[in-house]
């Protein structure tokens, strides 16, 4: 992979210079963080560049491997499940927020582990409702909290008949 620089010899030949503002301009972008190809198109858009412009640039970026949605898909699935507790349909809603195509995501999610979403809404459980009475109302909270936070229903369901035997610790 290239360092993400500038660009000062003709990337694009006979282009011009508004085709190396729009790729220096991404390429800061993707120097603060990963992008997907929809992010770094809307953000173009934003600074008024013409949509050839914006499709050539991302052809390009793609091309040296600077935008990756593959990639982007896995580390951010990563990412929400063990840091922030999030489980498969909020992830999935965000990544489509994000412009990664379906096809990737289901990719992604071919290898997705259930168990690692269990572990995932117990330790926001834990977290959360830590010292907690082990009854209907916090059961009910609990059902809430773990929907919002997009958990399967059968995650849900396992995690709060846990809770009330007493076993989720």
């Amino acid at each position: 992979m290239y360092p993400l620089c500038p660009i000062s010899y003709p990337l694009f030949p006979n282009k011009g210079a508004i085709m190396r503002e729009a790729y220096n301009t991404a390429l800061k972008w993707l120097d603060n963080r990963a992008l997907t190809s929809k992010e770094v198109e809307r953000k173009l858009k934003g600074k008024k560049f013409d949509e050839d412009t914006i499709a050539e640039v991302i052809k390009k970026l793609k091309e040296y491997d600077f935008i990756n949605d593959g990639l982007y898909a896995a580390d951010y699935v990563k990412y929400a499940q063990n840091l922030k507790r999030k489980g498969k349909f909020y992830i999935i809603k965000k990544l489509i927020e994000k412009g990664v195509d379906r096809a990737v995501i289901d990719n992604v999610f071919s290898e997705y582990n259930s168990e690692d979403e269990y572990k995932a809404a117990q330790e926001a459980v834990e977290k959360k409702f830590k010292n907690k009475a082990r009854d209907e109302k916090t059961a009910l909270k609990i059902n809430s909290f773990l929907k919002s936070r997009g958990f399967s229903d059968d995650v849900v369901y396992k995690i709060i008949k846990e809770y009330k035997e007493g076993t989720g610790d």
